[in-house]
């Protein structure tokens, strides 16, 4: 596999943890003034950065593969990213503490970014706890690969 990746990307796990820790500010923030909208979409993002970074860090690459060489890593399906890392979310126990936050977490798409519909508060707020919590999923992620977040 070519591990050569595109100019101006994100590249290492380290990269995508900073990606990661920028989203979650933004998302904290736009959620505390109120704009459920941007902190929704900052959430998933910030999720989808730090699996990444758990990908980079499973596979002991030193970067994230080219597109061209790779195609099926270039997405924004948080559930696609979970089997990449070799997550089978469906299938968690739903006793695992973990399970919840999930769940909710899967709901996220980037494309509901594109609807002029506005996102209630209250899954704003659902889906900052389910990634950012204390049995969030992206702490989760940061105990289980090892990443700095």
């Amino acid at each position: 596999m070519n591990l050569v990746p595109a100019p101006g990307a994100a590249i290492t796990a380290d990269d995508f943890l900073k990606l990661c820790k920028g989203h979650r500010h933004d998302a904290l923030t736009l959620l505390a003034h109120g704009t459920t909208n941007g902190a929704w979409f900052h959430v998933g993002l910030a999720v989808e950065c730090c699996l990444k970074a758990a990908i980079i860090q499973k596979e002991r690459w030193n970067a994230w593969p080219q597109k061209e060489a790779s195609q099926g890593l270039y997405t924004h399906d948080l559930l696609r990213l979970f089997r990449m890392l070799g997550v089978e979310p469906h299938q968690f126990d739903t006793r695992n503490p973990i399970a919840p936050a999930l769940k909710t977490i899967l709901d996220w798409r980037r494309d509901h970014g594109y609807s002029r519909r506005g996102v209630p508060k209250k899954v704003a707020e659902a889906l900052s706890k389910a990634a950012f919590g204390g049995d969030g999923v992206i702490e989760w992620l940061a105990t289980n690969y090892r990443l700095d977040i």
